[in-house]
């Protein structure tokens, strides 16, 4: 019981995902993004595209992605976990509904996991300062830089590296979620830094 308070957001959001794609099956026909029918008022799609899958390989990976970030940043902060998650959807459907090149379909909660990845790399390196070994320390940075290299990589290519998806892969989206974690944690650290300056001010540090 005791877990379950403690992460119930990311036990319930792995049951939301799970269990629409056992109910539903692979990229619902109502559910995920579909530019013209999101145009035409069902605007749920814009939140339920995320959390459906175009097979059980996409679903596992990005189940399996979630669980990990998920947990690691429930356990620092429920409320950066949350910030991940609606930044996160708004600025790739953003990306999705404006972008230059029209992206009509789109399924995958992969985008926001990007987004969710720098923010636990942001807590981890956060929390290593303090340690004596110069790896650990370094270790959220180097995690960061390869994986901005693999999106890259991926845009290049238009490829997914890691996994492959019946859909065709849309590797911006893993740059927009990047991008949006990216910003969030500078915002995060600049907010922490002036109201450490503020209050040694105030009592005189």
């Amino acid at each position: 019981m005791n877990i379950i308070k403690k992460y119930y957001l990311t036990i319930s959001f792995s049951l939301i995902i799970s269990g629409l794609f056992l109910i539903f099956g692979a990229v619902p026909e109502t559910l995920y993004f579909n530019y013209y029918s999101i145009a035409n008022g069902e605007v749920w799609r814009l939140f339920s595209a995320h959390l459906v899958h175009s097979d059980l390989e996409h679903l596992i990976w990005n189940l399996l992605a979630f669980i990990i970030l998920s947990l690691l940043m429930e356990q620092q902060s429920r409320t950066m976990l949350l910030i991940a998650l609606i930044s996160g959807t708004i600025m790739i459907d953003y990306y999705l509904c404006f972008n230059t090149i029209c992206v009509i379909n789109y399924a995958g909660f992969s985008g926001v996991l990007n987004t969710l990845l720098v923010l636990t790399l942001f807590q981890q390196w956060q929390k290593n300062q303090d340690n004596d070994q110069l790896l650990v320390r370094l270790l959220p940075a180097i995690v960061y830089f390869s994986s901005l290299l693999k999106i890259i990589l991926e845009i290049i290519s238009q490829q997914l590296i890691f996994s492959h998806i019946s859909w065709q892969a849309l590797p911006e989206v893993h740059l927009i979620g990047f991008i949006t974690g990216t910003v969030i944690a500078i915002l995060s650290f600049m907010v922490k830094k002036e109201s450490y300056m503020f209050w040694s001010n105030k009592i005189g540090l």
